[in-house]
């Protein structure tokens, strides 16, 4: 979680260093252990620097070539180091340089195509003096961030957070209202470089952008999933060994520290995996592993505790468990410290779980946290597979896998019955033909007057319900944008469907709001269900593997023989964590929901984008305890996004928190 920056003066003006520092002063707390800057002529890179792999003792950034002609910032890490070694030809004493040393030399080796031998989380800038040429990139996944501000022919600035473009001066625009739509959960087409502030733009995951004197800025991809591809094995254990050996492996190249190594442990699969195999490693080198849950010992709907304390029954002396009474704490609790750190609306409603946690690790001296996230894409569910049954009519095989789903979740053979009916129905329904047939009949769904629609899961409103809570003059303007989901027929085959959940933005989003709360609290947050090989490899396997007798990611839960407790490894779901956000807002934030009711009813409130009335009567229904009940969730999404959106606003856009010392400088 290092902090890159800088600029270059594309009008041939020196590079004012003054601005550079501003820069790295207004991201200082993602680098504790030192700062560096580097200012030659039009062009000026800085760097802060956090220390958490052995190799990174005595490093320094900005890091100079020999000849003086190429220049290297880089937030990241590198986990093929010794592949890259390999083939640089380099001597094997390269293994104790800083991974910013291996970059370099292979920048230098290869050019720009570098990155397309990198695996790792990085944002990186190189600046070739040579060639006169800025290069700048983001890892495969988006975990690390990077954005920029371009005025062609003036200047082109970069930084690892928003608020050092703007500590130094440079306009970062009016507010993004398609971005704003979108988060409020109205889907619109985006370009993946757009962000909240319109004049920002963000370096893609996988893309590498190239910034040439008297050129425009060229944006390439250097990686892509590739939706085609397959892996065919004689036997199902060979799938499951190799999934085992790209998961520990993910793992294993994420445990290099050189402080101790914590992991979130929720209970589910997908933490609890991570844990469990970091903890085997960890044992042989006889390092412990820290371990952080949230637990509801109050709410036993929430709670996740028995799961947990399986694991850590399993490993008694690797593990050192810190809890956290999550019933003690709730959304709003640390909301504005974590919106300012994210720099975009909080999405996630459920992150409050996590910050005490990150934090606790801090002081205990940990460096570097595992983190879970998003194991249930990366793996998959294999939800598409039964769709790949459904359209190949494989019905026989379809009512098997239907009937052991719905048996296992605890439901009886009627409803097992009912459930493949209603598959059945989809079949009928999204047949060619079938949708005009249907019109015809009076059947068929009414036509929407334009591609906008409320997107939330789990909402129980059909049509135009949604609108009542939006002003129709921000419905309007982003009409023209809207883009509608597409609907189960679209993906005949469960890698297509695959493929369409691991290249949604939300991965990306995900891992931001993930890695700012780590940064909040002085750590480094790493995902093994985010690297490279084992995604590739997910999405490879046939569809009968992700799921199989009723069970989602199968091949994953096989893969864990004798690494899970079986309680964790065979079951069902997760903990609904719900009731537990909506006791904290209805008990403990209630006068805060109230506060915010009466700021949106006077209108000044995102009065450009929503009704202010009815969101203020939303507040006030969940402060009061009667917007509770299941069928709400579509409401409660709405209010906790306004909330969200409200806070932004206050912490973000009107830049008033105190934490912020931006430098005075003349904007350029």
């Amino acid at each position: 979680m290092s902090g890159i920056a800088g600029i270059w003066r594309l009008d041939g003006q020196p590079a004012a260093s003054e601005r550079v520092r501003c820069m790295t002063d207004a991201i200082a707390h993602r680098g504790p252990d030192g700062v560096g800057h580097w200012v030659e002529g039009a062009v000026g890179l800085g760097h802060v620097m956090f220390r958490t792999v052995p190799e990174a003792e005595g490093e320094t950034q900005p890091l100079v070539s020999e000849d003086g002609r190429v220049v290297l910032v880089m937030d990241g890490r590198v986990d093929n180091r010794e592949e890259m070694i390999r083939a640089l030809g380099l001597p094997s004493s390269f293994l104790h340089h800083p991974d910013s040393a291996l970059v370099l030399a292979g920048y230098r080796r290869w050019g720009a195509d570098v990155l397309e031998h990198l695996l790792g989380d990085y944002a990186l800038a190189v600046w070739d003096a040579r060639e006169q040429r800025l290069l700048l990139a983001r890892d495969h996944f988006g975990i690390r961030p990077l954005y920029y501000v371009h005025r062609p022919g003036r200047f082109f600035a970069f930084a690892s957070e928003i608020k050092a473009l703007r500590a130094a001066g440079f306009d970062v625009g009016a507010v993004n209202e398609h971005k704003i739509a979108e988060f409020l959960l109205i889907p619109v087409r985006l370009e993946p470089e757009m962000t909240f502030f319109k004049e920002v733009r963000a370096v893609p995951p996988a893309h590498a952008l190239t910034i040439e004197a008297g050129s425009d800025a060229r944006s390439r991809a250097y990686w892509s999933l590739d939706p085609t591809r397959e892996i065919r094995f004689r036997t199902d254990e060979a799938y499951v060994e190799q999934f085992r050996e790209h998961f520990e492996e993910a793992v294993r190249c994420r445990l290099r520290s050189r402080a101790p190594v914590g992991s979130m442990l929720s209970g589910g699969l997908d933490s609890t995996s991570i844990a469990c195999v970091a903890a085997g490693q960890l044992a042989e080198r006889g390092e412990p592993l820290h371990t952080y849950s949230a637990v509801f010992d109050s709410i036993p709907s929430c709670n996740e505790r028995p799961f947990v304390e399986a694991a850590l029954r399993d490993y008694p002396g690797v593990m050192k468990p810190v809890f956290f009474d999550a019933d003690t704490s709730g959304p709003l609790a640390h909301n504005a410290e974590l919106t300012w750190h994210l720099e975009r609306p909080n999405e996630g409603i459920n992150a409050y779980m996590s910050w005490p946690l990150h934090q606790k690790a801090r002081e205990q001296g940990v460096r570097v946290v595992l983190d879970g996230f998003d194991g249930d894409t990366t793996v998959s569910h294999g939800t598409g597979y039964l769709y790949e049954l459904l359209w190949s009519r494989r019905w026989i095989r379809l009512w098997r896998e239907v009937r052991l789903m719905v048996l296992e979740m605890g439901g009886k053979e009627r409803h097992a019955r009912r459930a493949y009916l209603k598959w059945l129905k989809q079949y009928v329904r999204f047949r060619p033909g079938m949708a005009r047939v249907l019109a015809a009949l009076g059947r068929g769904e009414a036509a929407m007057s334009d591609a906008l629609q409320f997107s939330a899961m789990g909402t129980a409103w059909t049509g135009n319900a949604w609108r009542r809570y939006f002003t129709p003059s921000f419905v309007d303007a982003v009409a023209p944008h809207g883009t509608r989901p597409e609907g189960p027929e679209a993906y005949r085959t469960e890698r297509a469907n695959h493929y369409a959940r691991l290249t949604r933005p939300i991965m990306a989003y995900g891992a931001r709001l993930i890695d700012a709360q780590a940064v909040a609290a002085g750590i480094e947050v790493r995902m093994p269900f985010f690297d490279v090989r084992l995604v590739e490899y997910c999405l490879a396997l046939p569809g009968n593997l992700k799921r199989r007798d009723g069970w989602g990611r199968w091949i994953m839960r096989r893969a864990m023989d004798g690494i899970l407790p079986p309680e964790v490894q065979w079951r069902h779901g997760k903990a609904n964590l719900a009731p537990g956000y909506i006791r904290s807002l209805t008990e403990d934030e209630d006068e805060t929901l109230r506060q915010y009711a009466d700021a949106f009813t006077k209108g000044g409130l995102l009065a450009d984008y929503l009704d202010g009335a009815a969101v203020g009567r939303l507040a006030r229904q969940m402060a009061g305890g009667t917007l509770v009940a299941p069928k709400s969730e579509a409401e409660r999404m709405v209010l906790w996004r306004a909330l969200a959106l409200a806070q932004w606003f206050s912490t973000v856009v009107e830049d008033n928190q105190p934490e912020i010392d931006p430098c005075t400088v003349d904007s350029i």
